[in-house]
């Protein structure tokens, strides 16, 4: 589960919060495609890189064996939702592993991925705001 956190949050992008409000139903495999609701109750469709897909797909068969009512992608060997301070120390923990960074928090995670995407040539779009028109 903690190597599929950490590649969720920085192979798509996606926040915290929108990584542990993460339902099942919301992983489309078929399109390649994961739907997140993020700030302002916004959802939109973040892509799936291949080999996500089958750490997803090995994730879910040890998910499986989990007696659990939730509908939370992620949840403890209990069965329950994760939270906010499980992801966080997951990303810490790891972070101090293989960095000397002193920040280090999901949000890091996201802010590499955005780097990475423009030094590569991934080009900005924002949609143009209300005070624009």
């Amino acid at each position: 589960m903690i190597r599929i956190m950490l590649q969720l949050l920085y192979f798509t992008g996606i926040r915290r919060t929108e990584l542990i409000n993460l339902k099942d139903q919301n992983v489309d495999f078929s399109k390649g495609l994961i739907k997140v609701l993020g700030k302002r109750n916004k959802e939109r469709l973040v892509p799936l890189v291949l080999n996500l897909k089958s750490r997803i797909n090995d994730y879910l068969k040890f998910r499986n064996e989990i007696k659990s009512s939730s509908s939370n992608f992620f949840i403890t060997t209990k069965g329950k939702k994760i939270g906010p301070s499980l992801v966080y120390r997951v990303v810490k923990n790891y972070f101090s592993k293989v960095s000397t960074k002193v920040k280090t928090s999901p949000h890091v995670l996201r802010h590499s991925f955005a780097t990475h995407m423009l030094n590569n040539g991934c080009l900005l779009y924002t949609s143009p705001s209300p005070r624009d028109s």
